[in-house]
């Protein structure tokens, strides 16, 4: 990767763990100060927000990443077409919102998705500029940007939370944060692109984002059918129960393999239009997100009762059985993501799209026998196994597209995956032993025996690894000073 690419990774790594950490953090303020069904509500107003999202300018800015060609007219295209998208789904979006709330049978869900619908115009914006900074490794100002939405929404739902104002400080955070994080965005960005249309360019970005509008849509529903299938069967409640579960599940990959992709796909998307070799680079990414990923889910998983017992109280109990099961997912999806976004980064979001579509073949069945065992964990397992295919299947698709064999993807995880298990043991069983002590106390026990259990194990099945990883890191962090000092002549 090139050196810009390269000063982007300590940007990226440091200012989504202090994002990330501020948005843990306001959740579980939150989930002192709101009901689940709170959470829930607004969980159902997500899902049509999420999956609109991609019609909202999303697709637009991924492909002006790919297409590293576009001149001035033709970025100014793509804004137009982004703001355009964002304004026709925030229409839909009102129009259906009265059929969303009868398809849930929660009345409320009409006035909280209409609320939302401002989101979509200021998204057009927002997913435009955010590509922008992406394409230009501008990752120190993209991350300033973000910090500004993470700290303006944590600010405005926890005050109104505190105020007594329930699911609308959820939706006036969403508004208000996006609105600042677009305004951020725009001082930031280093220049301004004006709209402009080239027809020809049009049909050549449409083209190329139809890819990802196709891959959106395809995760949208794998990622989202438990949701549905949750909220129909058992209610708002369970839904904010199980969508709590599913947040703090994925934070393995916010915090760590989302960032980390936001670098590679970029500046993989740049070496591959210069014909260079990225399969070394690849596999040392792949190890390092796999490395700091899993034990993240795998802890979670086996201390997932005391962890909720500390953090949120007893009235969010009936969560521990998904948890469990997702920290599972979430040590398996840093994996899965990091193999999307390299068959992304080659051009391959039309292969992705596809395989997505055929995993949700036995998804839907799987989730309508899960909802038939009558148990949220039941759901969750689902989720898992779902996961695990789409590793099997990407690894193969990124032998045939990438020519990396599956033995050298298998050789860069192995000691990783290997270490899990035993990482778990020793997290469950010292929050068995010392949950007489207190939930406190469990939870640190537990955490610090899973992190060196894992420690011990990796370091067994590969004496260099951690000490490899390390030094990367430092040299990584040494380049970025090193960088930063010459720039100001420090």
């Amino acid at each position: 990767m090139e050196e810009k690419a390269i000063l982007g990774v300590p940007w990226t790594l440091v200012s989504y763990g202090a994002n990330k950490s501020v948005t843990v953090l306001t959740t579980l303020v939150l989930a002192r100060l709101l009901t689940p069904s709170d959470f829930g509500l607004i969980a159902i107003a997500l899902i049509v927000v999420s999956f609109l999202y991609w019609f909202g300018g999303l697709s637009f800015g991924a492909a002006l990443i790919v297409r590293q060609d576009l001149d001035a007219r033709g970025r100014g295209t793509a804004f137009t077409l982004s703001m355009a998208s964002g304004l026709g789904v925030a229409l839909i979006a009102a129009a259906v919102a009265p059929a969303i709330a009868d398809a849930f049978a929660n009345p409320r869900v009409t006035g909280v998705l209409l609320a939302l619908t401002p989101v979509f115009v200021i998204t057009g914006f927002t997913s435009f500029y955010d590509a922008l900074l992406q394409r230009e490794l501008e990752f120190r100002r993209r991350f300033t940007a973000l910090a500004v939405q993470t700290i303006s929404y944590a600010v405005i739902t926890i005050t109104l939370a505190a105020l007594g104002n329930g699911v609308w400080s959820l939706v006036i955070g969403q508004i208000g944060s996006g609105a600042l994080y677009a305004v951020a965005l725009l001082i930031l960005a280093p220049y301004r692109v004006h709209p402009a249309f080239d027809r020809g360019q049009a049909r050549s970005l449409i083209v190329t984002g139809r890819g990802f509008l196709a891959q959106g849509i395809t995760v949208f529903v794998r990622q989202n059918a438990d949701n549905v299938t949750v909220g129909r069967a058992f209610g708002a409640a369970a839904l904010g129960f199980y969508s709590m579960a599913y947040r703090l599940g994925d934070l393995s990959y916010w915090a760590i393999a989302d960032p980390v992709a936001r670098v590679t796909f970029p500046a993989f998307a740049r070496s591959r239009g210069r014909g260079e070799d990225i399969r070394g680079s690849f596999l040392s990414v792949l190890r390092l997100v796999a490395l700091v990923g899993c034990p993240v889910g795998v802890i979670l998983s086996g201390a997932a009762e005391p962890f909720t017992r500390a953090l949120l109280g007893a009235r969010w109990l009936p969560m521990v059985g998904p948890l469990a099961v997702l920290g599972i997912w979430s040590a398996i999806r840093p994996i899965d993501s990091t193999l999307f976004w390299l068959l992304n980064a080659v051009d391959r979001a039309d292969l992705v799209a596809w395989m997505s579509l055929a995993i949700l073949v036995p998804l839907v069945p799987g989730f309508i026998v899960a909802v038939s065992v009558g148990h949220l964990k039941a759901v969750a397992v689902v989720v898992v196994i779902d996961t695990l295919i789409s590793v099997v299947l990407l690894a193969f698709f990124v032998r045939r597209h990438v020519q990396i064999r599956l033995r050298e993807l298998w050789r860069a995880v192995a000691p990783i995956v290997m270490a899990s298990p035993p990482a778990w043991a020793a997290t469950f069983a010292t929050a068995h032993v010392l949950n007489r002590y207190g939930a406190g106390l469990s939870l640190a026990g537990a955490v610090a025996s899973g992190l060196a259990a894992y420690a011990l194990a990796v370091s067994l099945l590969d004496r260099s690894l951690l000490r490899q990883a390390a030094g990367q890191l430092l040299r990584t962090m040494g380049r970025g000073r090193t960088a930063m000092s010459a720039t100001t002549g420090a």
